[in-house]
């Protein structure tokens, strides 16, 4: 009869390789969660310079060569201004960059002045573009 008692009360031992594949898949879940925690909410962001003064200087140099009126040329000045910010804005939020003036970058930090000029220079012709049909 104490036979019978221990048979009935036996745990079955889980095999080795069901306790191997659980622990597998916890771990790669578990790198998953650390990534993806890592990449979008722990990972700081690459601070950057653009050199906004020489930017603007030159836009400014441009503009005034042009022959338009005043109300054409302030247009141009919000348009620009405009641009420049959707384009700074895209690229901060695209990249996770901090971008800071030139004058204020220490060195050691990456000049993305060309760059952020040749997406300006791409968003203004599209609006010029834009513009003859919209009227």
């Amino acid at each position: 009869m104490m036979d019978n008692i221990h048979a009935n009360n036996t745990v079955k031992a889980i095999p080795l390789k069901i306790i191997a594949i659980t622990v597998l898949m916890s771990c790669a879940v578990s790198l998953g969660a650390l990534y993806i925690t890592w990449q979008y909410w722990l990972k700081p962001r690459e601070v950057v310079s653009f050199d906004l003064k020489g930017t603007t200087n030159t836009f400014l140099l441009q503009s005034a060569k042009l022959n338009i009126t005043a109300e054409q040329q302030e247009q141009l000045l919000r348009l620009y201004n405009d641009k420049l910010n959707a384009v700074l804005q895209r690229r901060v939020k695209q990249n996770q960059e901090m971008v800071i003036a030139q004058p204020a970058a220490i060195a050691g930090i990456r000049d993305i002045t060309p760059q952020i000029r040749q997406e300006l220079a791409q968003a203004m012709e599209q609006a010029r573009k834009a513009a003859p049909e919209a009227r």
